[in-house]
């Protein structure tokens, strides 16, 4: 009976939840900035994005390991896990095209109300 489940690993492919996740990691590395004054700081930013992305790929690996145990526990077939085992292996790298300061600043200002700033000498009123 388990070796006729099918699973719908795909979820990711599907635009929406993509551009939910693309969203909320965009606005984690904004408020990040933000919360810790990095706005200025590409080089500061990026490492900070790389040490996360690290994280959430070892946490995959994690949650794969523990999705995989509990599936031999309870004798769910082979092929399976092998679905499981490909979806963990080729998913996307959530971080991918946030990765860099340049990439970061460029997806907020397409999809999000960004607004430019702008340069004011110190003694002079705007008009």
């Amino acid at each position: 009976m388990h070796n006729n489940i099918k699973l719908n690993i795909g979820i990711l492919a599907n635009g929406s939840l993509k551009k939910d996740l693309k969203n909320a990691i965009a606005l984690f590395i904004v408020e990040m900035k933000k919360g810790n004054r990095l706005t200025q700081l590409p080089t500061a930013t990026d490492n900070i994005v790389r040490k996360t992305q690290s994280l959430s790929m070892t946490t995959k690996k994690y949650r794969h390991a523990n999705i995989v145990d509990v599936f031999e526990s309870n004798k769910i077939g082979p092929e399976t896990i092998h679905q499981v085992t490909a979806y963990f292996e080729n998913g996307r790298d959530p971080f991918v095209g946030l990765d860099k300061y340049y990439l970061q600043k460029k997806f907020v200002e397409k999809n999000f109300q960004y607004v430019h700033p702008i340069e004011v000498k110190i003694g002079e009123r705007l008009t």
